[in-house]
């Protein structure tokens, strides 16, 4: 697996990718569990963007 670093600073001190509310709700919805993979958004904790991995 690749290192994840911020696209906008390039800081390696970034959360790992967490599916969105909306992304678990409609998963639940349609299929009744979550999957933790429909959403690649991360965080960087140095410029505070989020930003798609």
């Amino acid at each position: 697996m690749r290192e994840l670093k911020c696209p906008i600073c390039g800081s390696k001190d970034v959360s790992k990718p967490k599916p969105s509310r909306g992304a678990i709700a409609m998963a639940i919805l349609l299929i009744g569990i979550p999957l933790p993979f429909l959403s690649k958004k991360s965080y960087c904790f140095d410029c505070q963007t989020d930003f798609k991995s």
